[in-house]
């Protein structure tokens, strides 16, 4: 009889690690460390600038700029940053997995901070046109930019679309109740949005399209090394490197090759004699002994042992590499 609880456990459990998982928390781990150092700096050069400028600001904007609000927001967002990043640092070591829930929430909250700092500034400001097409609204860009790093297009569609949303219902909501006299009715208009929130939607689709090409070019990296320590596993006890290398190059080389060989069969004298007197462990020991010296003095020439014979051996020279002798 099969434990519910257990099941339930079981679906709720991390979820191992593979080895590209592993490198996909690694990128992770690169973007978030950037979010914290692009946040915490901008949080420094913006105090600095807010007090030596303070004056330029207020008569610039013609309102009162909601420092600390933004403020908070950007050193909120850069801690958030540094706390993600020591969590998937401790997912990395212990090689558990992040859930697909977990990485979607993740976007939401880090996309909203920026959703965040443009209703602070909106209710600082006589018109929500200021901060609305002031350069805050770029910095959903640096999200969808970074979303590149998380490897997963769907991530990425979801930061381009969540980043649209967001500005989309800020200008629905604010900018038909407080308009700006004007001859051009653009400015007044919800219609530019809906284009940036459209651009914001299809730069997390490229950036997704990017993340998925940059995957399978790593998948195909690290098939290439496996497949390379595979052979060099298989074959790295009985051949020297320069020979291991050159089998791997000649893998997908469809053309035969005639070359002049040395052909060595090597054979223990008396070995049945001394087998006999002798127990199972004494004798393998023996071999062992015998078999790594010989080894080693095929491979420095270049050698290749093609099988063991019992008690012996057949090594060819000349083939794949031939030294000319």
């Amino acid at each position: 009889m099969v434990n519910p609880i257990q099941e339930l456990t079981k679906k709720f459990k991390k979820p191992t690690m593979d080895p590209l998982s592993y490198e996909i928390l690694k990128s992770e781990i690169i973007r978030t460390k950037i979010l914290f150092i692009f946040f915490a700096s901008t949080s420094v050069i913006m105090s600095v600038i807010f007090v030596v400028f303070h004056e330029w600001i207020v008569k610039e904007t013609g309102g009162h700029f909601p420092f600390y609000a933004v403020l908070g927001v950007n050193l909120g967002t850069a801690i958030y940053e540094l706390i993600i990043n020591r969590v998937f640092n401790r997912f990395l070591q212990k090689r558990k997995g992040v859930f697909s829930v977990a990485r979607f929430g993740n976007v939401l909250i880090e996309i909203s901070s920026v959703g965040l700092l443009l209703w602070f500034n909106i209710g600082a400001f006589a018109s929500p046109l200021i901060p609305l097409y002031s350069p805050a609204v770029l910095t959903f860009f640096i999200f969808i930019i970074l979303s590149v790093l998380r490897l997963e297009f769907w991530l990425s569609a979801f930061t381009g679309f969540v980043a649209g949303a967001e500005l989309l219902v800020l200008a629905i909501l604010y900018i038909p109740q407080n308009p700006i006299p004007m001859p051009i009715n653009f400015f007044n208009s919800v219609a530019p949005f809906i284009s940036k929130s459209l651009l914001f939607f299809f730069s997390g689709i490229a950036a997704g399209l990017v993340g998925i090409q940059l995957k399978r070019s790593l998948i195909s990296a690290m098939s290439a090394v496996q497949e390379k320590n595979k052979v060099v596993g298989m074959f790295g006890q009985y051949v020297s490197p320069d020979v291991v290398d050159r089998l791997l190059e000649q893998k997908n080389e469809s053309f035969s090759e005639f070359k002049r060989v040395c052909v060595m069969f090597l054979d223990i004298r008396n070995f049945t004699r001394f087998s006999e007197k002798r127990p199972p462990g004494e004798v393998i020991d023996y071999l062992n002994y015998i078999f790594s010296h010989l080894i080693d003095i095929v491979n420095v020439h270049n050698g290749m042992i093609n099988k063991f014979l019992g008690d012996g051996f057949m090594a060819v020279f000349g083939a794949p590499i031939s030294d000319g002798g």
